[in-house]
């Protein structure tokens, strides 16, 4: 995803590493500006799976990785600006991670908040997804409290996606069912960081 003149991608290296290139536009063409890398980097953690960038921040997305903790917990990379080169200032791997999770499947990033979707996150030991929002108070990125569904079903698919504008966060599960209908889906947008949310899906016949 890009931003003004900066553009951020992920990519795979061997074994799964994986690298996030931040390329700058000079006018006529998109110029290889810097590439990122975990500060801990571990095979199969898919680093740069996903990646969001807003003005000097990027935020990537390992959903492979385990940390020691459990395979496939993930983790995301807050990297900021700093002395002209971008610098890894938080590493996270959610307040309870956990086998498949997937923290940092896909993220989001605009102004001082962030949110980091884990669709494989557990609720009373069902894999029904989750958000994880950030929000950065004076210079520091603290999470916020996590975003979940508790009326979802198993595998409805919650938060494998997310998108974020201001501070309104759009997600969905595409299949959540209706008592009338197989898996029409729903999609969810909620305010931060006061996190109301609206339920947008097909209406019941």
């Amino acid at each position: 995803r890009g931003e003004g003149n900066y553009a951020g991608f992920g990519g795979q290296s061997e074994y799964a590493i994986g690298a996030a290139y931040v390329f700058d536009f000079n006018g006529s063409s998109w110029v290889e500006q810097q590439k990122l890398r975990a500060s801990s980097p571990e095979e199969q953690s898919f680093f740069g799976g996903a990646a969001d960038v807003d003005g000097d921040t990027i935020l990537v997305g390992s959903f492979g990785r385990n940390g020691g903790i459990s395979h496939g917990a993930g983790a995301a990379y807050f990297f900021e600006r700093q002395g002209g080169q971008l610098v890894e200032v938080l590493e996270t791997k959610g307040m309870m991670p956990g086998f498949t999770h997937k923290l940092g499947r896909n993220v989001a990033l605009e102004g001082d908040f962030a949110v980091i979707a884990s669709g494989g996150e557990d609720l009373l030991g069902n894999p029904q997804g989750a958000l994880h929002p950030y929000r950065r108070l004076q210079g520091v990125w603290e999470p916020e409290p996590l975003i979940q569904v508790g009326n979802l079903g198993t595998w409805d698919l919650f938060a494998l996606d997310v998108s974020i504008d201001g501070t309104q966060v759009a997600t969905g599960a595409y299949l959540e069912s209706l008592p009338s209908s197989l898996s029409p889906g729903a999609g969810f947008v909620y305010q931060l960081p006061t996190r109301f949310h609206l339920i947008i899906g097909p209406l019941p016949i």
